[in-house]
């Protein structure tokens, strides 16, 4: 996911042996990739198909999301529907918790934006995936 028009995040994946959970940074003006270490004991498990969005918030820090995915268990996929947030500029990872019984089911293949209302607040908008067959919400 694009950080800003000079830098692009990369988390995780499958890489044909083992699911991932390291986090990478493209430089495009370096055209160079380094591995970025988050300092917090806190670290999503390793996945794929999941979403990867970037939001400013109103002091011009960078924040992460990162939401659901699919980690191959022992018997079988799991599907995962965990929301995390990535401080950029401390290195940080925490899990975001629901305060409502109202979440999201697990997903893959969806997609996550953000968007600043009139208000100036931030919404974050959940789009489609699958668990088994296509969600579509």
């Amino acid at each position: 996911t694009a950080v800003d028009e000079k830098k692009a995040l990369l988390f995780g994946g499958y890489n044909g042996d083992i699911y991932l959970n390291d986090l990478w940074l493209l430089d495009f003006e370096m055209k160079a990739w380094s591995q970025i270490r988050p300092l917090s004991p806190l670290w999503p498990q390793p996945r794929t198909y999941h979403t990867v969005c970037t939001m400013e918030c109103e002091d011009g820090e960078i924040k992460v999301l990162l939401l659901g995915g699919q980690f191959g268990g022992y018997n079988g996929d799991i599907y995962l529907n965990d929301l995390w947030l990535l401080d950029f500029e401390m290195k940080a990872w925490s899990q975001i918790r629901p305060l409502s019984p109202l979440w999201p089911q697990p997903r893959t293949y969806h997609t996550v934006c953000t968007m600043e209302c009139e208000d100036g607040e931030i919404k974050v908008l959940l789009l489609g995936g699958q668990f088994g067959g296509y969600n579509g919400d």
